[in-house]
């Protein structure tokens, strides 16, 4: 669908994207993920093509966007919700969605209304309401609007659920989710996850103007393979301990010390518990005493570096 590669722009001399690439293929939902001042807003604005390439490619579909000017590539099927809205107060509601729709003529107006009364049925009611007297919250509805009006091809959502109240960020959320499935693709810019995460196929991160590799996720940490404890008075959480863990687990199955390194986390809280000698079995109110001599047990978790003897 739409693929800048190795993108350079500057603004007033400074460097702001340094070989940027992103790719964004029909029906999908992407979401560009970065800091503020990482050079989300600067990417959309040189797909909109407010910003020219220093370097790089553009293209949309078999088009090379680079020469074409920002109405030339609305009409290809673009829509953009900028950040700062960018409503025009003196016009009412529906006329700020009717925007992008008068330069693109072959467009049918009517339909493009009702599909987006469909989506937005809330605008009905203020469509003839100036926008300068809507709330922050009921502008960002429109500047969506006006972006689903003219985008039959690629919506461009820059920080949509940025400073609107909860219900607000959830209904957002509904409509782009409404979307799935009608062969719109979606770039959505956030500064994180919270609103979107469950909308999206792919995440892009960006960092200075530049890539950020994605971390690797982290391995879920195995289950200890400890069997269920039978004597009285166990410490909390020992019936799943590694059967390499604390010496408490040790004295509790009636077995000799454990010298082996331990990593699990739960572990680690448990044999601090252990060096205080005051731990009260679960539900009974037993005081635990260690045994006197007892070996000390290494565990390479944080919480319990140094050697404690149980």
């Amino acid at each position: 669908m739409i693929t800048l590669q190795s993108a350079r722009v500057a603004i007033q001399n400074v460097e702001v994207l340094r070989d940027f690439t992103i790719r964004i293929e029909p029906g999908q939902m992407v979401g560009l993920i970065g800091r503020n001042g990482a050079g989300k807003t600067t990417v959309m604005r040189t797909i909109m093509g407010h910003l020219p390439l220093l370097g790089g490619s553009l293209r949309f579909g078999d088009a090379d966007l680079g020469a074409l000017p920002p109405h030339a590539r609305a009409a290809l099927g673009i829509g953009y919700m900028p950040e700062d809205r960018g409503l025009v107060p003196e016009l009412t509601v529906e006329e700020n969605i009717c925007l992008p729709l008068w330069m693109q003529p072959s467009l049918s107006l009517k339909a493009r209304l009702d599909f987006v009364y469909g989506v937005l049925p809330e605008l009905l009611p203020m469509r003839e309401r100036k926008s300068l007297l809507l709330s922050g919250g009921q502008q960002k509805l429109v500047a969506l609007a006006r972006a689903l009006s003219i985008g039959t091809r690629l919506l461009l959502l820059d920080e949509p659920f940025e400073g609107v109240a909860p219900a607000l960020s959830q209904r957002l959320s509904e409509v782009v989710a409404g979307l799935r499935g009608s062969g719109l693709s979606v770039l959505i810019s956030q500064s994180d996850l919270n609103h979107s995460r469950k909308l999206l196929d792919t995440e892009v991160v960006i960092e200075r103007g530049a890539n950020v590799a994605a971390a690797a996720p982290t391995p879920r940490e195995p289950a200890c393979p400890c069997p269920p404890l039978t004597r009285a008075g166990p410490l909390r959480h020992c019936a799943r301990k590694s059967a390499s863990t604390v010496a408490a687990c040790a004295a509790m199955r009636s077995a000799g010390p454990i010298s082996t390194p331990c990593s699990h986390r739960q572990c680690a809280g448990d044999l601090l518990r252990a060096r205080s000698s005051t731990e009260t079995s679960s539900g009974r109110g037993v005081a635990w005493t260690p045994p006197a001599g007892a070996s000390p047990v290494a565990c390479s978790a944080r919480a319990c570096s140094a050697a404690t003897a149980c």
